[in-house]
């Protein structure tokens, strides 16, 4: 991991960059899909329509999903 003298630097990618290699391709798969697509407000073009519904609920269940699988590692 990388060190940063401020605490409040480290970001997402930092400690994600740590665990990634450790897990199954299709955790680290669903959890870098869903974090260019729901994390990145660019890339909703109407943050009302349905599609964003849905995209959020995979989202939550790939997290839940790393979620067991790091608890597995520990």
């Amino acid at each position: 991991m990388v060190f940063k003298l401020k605490q409040k630097t480290y970001t997402s990618e930092d400690f994600w960059n740590v665990i990634k290699g450790d897990l199954p391709v299709h955790i680290k798969t669903d959890v870098e899909q869903y974090r260019d697509l729901v994390m990145n407000a660019f890339s909703h073009y109407n943050t009302e329509k349905h599609e964003i519904g849905t995209e959020l609920t995979s989202a939550i269940q790939a997290i839940k999903t790393l979620k067991v699988e790091l608890g597995k590692l520990i």
